[in-house]
């Protein structure tokens, strides 16, 4: 009877590890919980109200915050989408600088309307909802209502400190754009932050 039992229990156990690896499982394609509130934590370090991405293995999603090396601005963002891009979501604030000696311009606010993520690197694109000028007045280039687009570079955690990931602001239009085209990685580094991207397979 022992060996009954034990055979059960045996069988029970192979069953449940086929289950937790068996691949196409819901739930078997999340993110590694450390890196995933690390990086909801750099991102909410800029905006509180940035709400983290679903890492429910059914999303692609890019989320991260820092300050860029070049003009020490800081942003946040936190964007998701199905895996092949489609129902596009979430939110970004950056600081904006236009030209050397890189002065802060402008906190711009955005909704996000495109998401594409190949990899570790990910092109968002969104609408601007809020450009907060400290002088006031018109801000060249960038209007509430246009658009831009920004890829981000997952590198993985920062080692020692130093941040290895990128972040750069791309294109800026008119319009908001309803696609996201993938440039690959875009030289941006970061003075600190942490960047998570997230491809899952459709």
């Amino acid at each position: 009877m022992n060996k009954m039992k034990k055979l059960v229990a045996g069988a029970a156990a192979m069953l449940t590890v086929a289950f937790l690896v068996a691949p196409g499982v819901a739930g078997a394609d999340i993110a590694d919980l450390f890196s995933f509130q690390s990086a909801v934590d750099a991102a909410q370090a800029i905006d509180p109200t940035l709400a983290a991405p679903p890492n429910d293995g059914g999303h692609d999603f890019a989320v991260g915050g820092g300050r860029t090396a070049i003009d020490d601005l800081g942003f946040g963002f936190s964007a998701h989408s199905g895996p092949l891009g489609q129902d596009p979501q979430g939110h970004m604030s950056f600081g904006l600088s236009l030209a050397s000696p890189y002065p802060k311009v402008a906190q711009v606010t955005v909704d996000v309307t495109c998401l594409t993520v190949v990899g570790n690197v990910a092109t968002i694109g969104g609408v601007f909802t809020h450009v907060n000028a400290p002088g006031g007045g018109p801000v060249p280039l960038v209007h509430e209502g246009g658009g831009g687009l920004f890829v981000v570079t997952d590198n993985g955690n920062p080692v020692n400190g130093q941040s290895l990931d990128q972040f750069a602001f791309v294109d800026v239009g008119d319009t908001p754009p309803t696609v996201c085209p993938f440039f690959g990685p875009v030289l941006g580094p970061l003075a600190n932050g942490n960047i998570l991207v997230h491809d899952v397979l459709p």
